[in-house]
């Protein structure tokens, strides 16, 4: 979805004619909608002449029956079409043209014009200076041209472009399809399924009800979803992107991004750059990408991938997976059911509230259960517990030091070579395993063992027949060093003489279940 995302607003959208164009109902600039007085009159005086080919003016001009195109002066001109449908062009000067009921091609010219559809399916275009342009009912093509122009849609499925200047784009009804071209542009259109590109500028885009597929473009960016199921693109530059309800996909693209999900379960992208997203309502889908991100699940049971660089993720409410991926990253599951993934890298995490579980993967980790029963991995799990068929899955130690603490709660913690394990306040268990450890490889130490309260482990290949002893470490008084078959594979700080062998429990690979 964010490939194809990307696609349609960097391609599609940039292929729009350049002469693309607007008008709205009346010429008092009212952003009314009224159809009403879409027929073409004009009342006044003007010094304009009519044949029955066309017409040229300078002041007031209708056309006749059967004309065909309506040329303005170097004045301000009032233009006024019929339904048959004609070329009208204002020309120099503060124009107000309104084109009829007819199928029109209205070009405004030099000059701050008013200029107006009316009826039919029409061509509008500003030209030079300020214009004011709406297209009213059909389905228009309105192009604002040079200047800070305000093109408002109407009633059909319009095409609208401001090109050049600061413009304020409107769709109202209708399916449109907007590009706010060069400038800082204000784009809204509250109705239907629209298409709304920024273009060039810092550009502010509100879209309404309706399934939107908005487009940033470049500059710094502000993009609103509404309702409906949205797809946002923020293009470059940094910029802020909010999805509003339904399920969205938002994609930061390249710089500093801050995406929000807001309500529904939203799909994010952070892109390139160093961004920030906030899933909120809902069970969502984020993922950093590249640079240095901030990511927040929010609500609902959410799914974070960090991605490149050292990043920060909690899961918030909710039962969470939240991977690191490549870096250091610092990882917090919040309240819920969650499960960390530390990925590449020297990581930290924190379980938080209730029953989660933690896997520090490559790297030398911290590992910090918090409140509830949690199971803490020094060693690399593959597949994570959450992904593994009936409980089966391959540890390995990944030859890294991590530190463990278990907090509140009956923790579950296992040791590799080099790491060292704190159980915290209620009764724990220690996970030791036959690691092959080199002889140059540091045992696992467990800091704090509680001969009331805590369990050592020690898990072993199926069919395995081998003894376990202890014996106090020849450097350290008291401390007691835990082998199996002759070898050390963990070791008991102040465990000597009281830990014995017979309070270790030997489990084979075949009845643990990770």
């Amino acid at each position: 979805m964010l490939i194809t995302l990307s696609l349609l607003l960097g391609v599609g959208l940039i292929a729009w004619a350049i002469d693309e164009t607007g008008s709205d109902n009346d010429s008092n600039n009212d952003d009314s909608m009224d159809p009403a007085s879409d027929d073409g009159s004009t009342t006044g005086t003007g010094g304009g002449t009519t044949d029955g080919g066309g017409t040229t003016g300078g002041g007031v001009t209708t056309a006749s029956a059967g004309a065909e195109d309506i040329l303005g002066s170097a004045a301000a001109d009032v233009l006024a079409g019929t339904s048959e449908g004609e070329l009208i062009l204002g020309n120099e000067g503060d124009d107000t043209i309104n084109a009829g009921s007819g199928d029109d091609a209205v070009w405004g010219g030099a000059g701050a014009d008013s200029l107006t559809g009316a009826g039919g399916n029409d061509a509008v275009g500003g030209g030079l200076g300020d214009d004011w342009i709406a297209g009213r009912t059909g389905d228009d093509t309105l192009f604002g041209g040079e200047g800070n122009d305000r093109v408002i849609g109407g009633f059909g499925d319009d095409s609208m472009n401001g090109g050049a200047g600061d413009d304020t784009l409107s769709g109202r009804q209708g399916d449109d399809v907007i590009r706010g071209g060069d400038g800082n542009d204000d784009i809204e259109d509250y109705e239907g399924n629209n298409i709304l590109y920024g273009g060039l500028g810092n550009d502010y885009v509100v879209a309404g009800g309706g399934n939107d597929l908005i487009g940033g473009g470049f500059g710094d960016d502000t993009l609103f979803g509404g309702d409906g199921t949205d797809a946002i693109l923020g293009g470059d530059g940094d910029d802020y992107a909010d999805g509003g309800l339904g399920n969205d996909t938002l994609d930061g693209g390249e710089g500093a991004d801050f995406m929000m999900g807001d309500e529904g379960d939203d799909s994010i992208l952070g892109g390139l750059g160093d961004d920030s997203a906030d899933g909120g309502l809902g069970n969502d889908t984020l993922e950093g990408g590249e640079g240095v991100d901030i990511l927040l699940g929010g609500e609902g049971d959410d799914s974070i991938l960090a991605g490149v660089g050292d990043d920060g993720a909690a899961g918030g409410d909710g039962d969470d997976y939240v991977d690191g991926g490549e870096g250091a990253d610092a990882l917090l599951g919040d309240a819920g059911m969650d499960t960390l993934q530390g990925g590449l890298g020297d990581d930290t995490l924190m379980g938080g509230d209730d029953n989660d579980t933690l896997l520090g993967g490559e790297g030398a980790d911290s590992l910090e259960g918090g409140a509830g029963s949690d199971v803490l991995f020094g060693l690399s799990v593959t597949p994570a517990p959450e992904d593994a068929v009936d409980g089966v899955a391959v540890i390995e130690d990944d030859g890294a030091a991590d530190t463990l603490v278990g907090g509140d709660g009956s923790d579950m913690m296992w040791l590799g070579a080099g790491d060292s394990a704190t159980g915290g306040l209620d009764g724990d268990n220690f996970v030791l395993s036959q690691l092959g450890l080199s002889p140059d490889a540091t045992a696992p130490v467990i800091e704090d063992y509680d001969f009331l309260e805590d369990q050592i482990m020690i898990v072993v290949p199926e069919g395995s027949m081998g003894t376990v002893t202890i014996s106090e470490d020849p450097d350290t008084a008291g401390q007691a060093l835990i082998s199996y078959d002759g070898e050390v594979i963990g070791t008991v700080v102040g465990g000597y003489p009281a830990l014995t062998a017979d309070a270790i429990v030997i489990e084979t690979t075949a009845e643990v279940m990770v």
